[in-house]
């Protein structure tokens, strides 16, 4: 009886500590920020709340039943931006209500290839460009005014691995790509930039190294779903963690750091 007493006060003393050391984790959290999501056909709408300083934000995105997002408002002011799309599921039109309110027009070949572009807002021209393409690579853009002419070229090696860029302005890039067209490396006159990604071609390193000798780090983990779970940029890591319905959608999301 005496040792049946021991090992139950010994198990007593072990769940207290478990606690006190979930306690303690939970404790070394510092939220950043959480979004909740519902769902009502074909709507969507995310509650984010900051963890700074509480401030709750709704946001209302409609969907057509195809995917395409029609609609997009913050439910605690007027800001609202609106999409068509045309028989192939390509953004033909957008507009929104900042400001004087901007409307964008966007035209596509027969290869589905964005060839121009242009915005207008209060029915002024408000940017524009053409577009030309080999191989679904864009090689030549050009924006012309009636105060300037802008144009950029991409001039790929045969296997499109690799990429001289160059504009009007005399700007100068090098670029590298991957087999599955990811980009791998970049140059210009002050920094480099090197890309890793993963089996599904989701970005997991991009490091930097400037002119003068410094660099910068960021580092992506993701699940098996694909959602990113972890990033950090210089010394600061955020993790993520999800919660989803019984049909796969998501239905809340939390940003987090550690304390020590």
């Amino acid at each position: 009886m005496k040792n049946k007493s021991i090992l139950l006060l010994l198990g007593v003393f072990l769940l207290a500590g478990c606690h006190s050391q979930k306690k303690s984790v939970q404790e070394q959290r510092k939220i950043l920020k959480t979004e909740e999501y519902s769902y009502d056909g074909n709507k969507v709408s995310i509650k984010s709340t900051s963890g700074l300083d509480g401030e709750v934000v709704t946001t209302t995105k409609i969907y057509d039943e195809r995917n395409n997002l029609l609609e997009s408002f913050a439910d605690d002011d007027d800001y609202r931006v609106e999409y068509k799309y045309d028989e192939n599921n390509h953004l033909i039109y957008s507009k929104d209500n900042g400001g004087a309110g901007h409307e964008y027009f966007y035209d596509y070949d027969e290869n589905g290839d964005m060839i121009y572009y242009h915005g207008e807002s209060n029915g002024q021209p408000y940017g524009n460009y053409h577009a030309e393409y080999k191989n679904h690579k864009m090689i030549h853009r050009y924006t012309i005014s009636d105060l300037a002419e802008f144009h950029e070229w991409w001039n790929f090696s045969e296997d499109f691995t690799k990429c001289d860029y160059e504009t009007s302005s005399g700007d100068k890039k090098y670029y590298e790509f991957d087999s599955k067209g990811n980009k791998i490396y970049e140059k210009s006159d002050s920094m480099e930039n090197f890309y890793e990604y993963d089996d599904n071609g989701k970005m997991t390193l991009h490091k930097t190294l400037f002119g003068d000798g410094s660099e910068s780090l960021l580092v992506y983990n993701y699940d098996d779903k694909g959602n990113v779970i972890y990033d950090k940029t210089g010394s600061y890591e955020t993790y993520y963690d999800y919660e989803f319905y019984d049909d796969g959608r998501k239905k809340s999301v939390v940003w987090y750091r550690l304390i020590n």
